[in-house]
Parts: C-alpha cells; sequence; structure tokens
C-alpha cells in the first residue's frame, strides 16, 4: 500500500534520540520516554492517536495492541 497522499509521512526534520523504560506493576504499565538529558519527550499525535502499543510475545506467536 503506497502512503504519498499522507503529508505527515513526509518529514524533513531529525527526530530525537529517545529512551524508553517500561514497568509493570499494580496491574499497570507504566511508560516513561525521556531525551539524553534525561527530559520528558513530547508526544507527536500520528494517523490521530498519541500512542501506538505493540506488545508481542517472545516466540512472536501472540501480540496485543493498545491504541490511545
Amino acid at each position: 500500500m503506497k502512503h504519498e497522499h499522507h503529508s505527515h509521512h513526509k518529514m524533513n526534520y531529525k527526530l530525537p534520540s529517545v529512551y524508553v523504560n517500561a514497568v509493570y506493576r499494580s496491574d499497570r504499565i507504566l511508560i516513561q520516554v525521556r531525551d539524553a538529558k534525561d527530559m520528558t519527550v513530547e508526544l507527536l499525535k500520528d494517523h490521530e492517536k498519541s500512542l501506538h502499543l505493540i506488545i508481542v510475545s517472545a516466540d512472536l506467536e501472540t501480540f496485543y495492541t493498545f491504541i490511545r
């Protein structure tokens, strides 16, 4: 499938390096996204959503998706 009609796919800027830390605690997943200076990174909407999370099992047989 071609996506040339999506203008937001044409990015002319360099994205910063980010570091992601995920912790599962008390039936919740806490995800921290920080830059090289340990500052919180602002998430940009892509396809009208702030976050696309895909969790895949080690054997790649099972996956879960979460879109917010």
